[in-house]
């Protein structure tokens, strides 16, 4: 799982359920919610076929990926997904949560609502809307 550099990991969920998602709430130890959508599957570069331990680059794991997480196969008509290969998906913040960390931002530097959103990444159990 390192080599996709993944920020959240589902576990307890069937394989590949992260394609029907269309949000994921995550919620804090003190009951905080952020509520995450689903905006695309996630096309893998090549940087997954690169060893982290020995920065060896190979074929693996895009290749055996390929046969069965591509586009085509998917079923998903986007031209430019056709070849691609998949593995997660991409999400983003709500538009009302979005809007509170850009008001607390400043300078380049992590902010207040930042080091919040990461608390609540950390100490999270993640409930999975399709």
């Amino acid at each position: 799982m390192t080599r996709f550099r993944p920020n959240l990991v589902m576990k307890g969920s069937p394989a590949w359920e992260e394609d029907s998602c269309r949000t994921v709430s995550v919620q804090s130890v003190d009951n905080g919610v952020l509520e995450l959508i689903s905006v695309k599957p996630c096309s893998r570069c090549k940087v997954p076929t690169i060893d982290p331990e020995t920065a060896e680059a190979g074929d693996e794991p895009l290749d055996t990926l390929h046969t069965f997480r591509n586009g085509g196969s998917l079923g998903w008509s986007k031209k430019s997904w056709k070849h691609a290969v998949f593995f997660g998906t991409n999400l983003v913040v709500t538009p009302e949560v979005r809007m509170d960390i850009c008001l607390t931002c400043s300078g380049g530097l992590l902010s207040f609502a930042y080091v919040v959103l990461l608390h609540m990444l950390a100490n999270a159990r993640l409930q999975v809307t399709a």
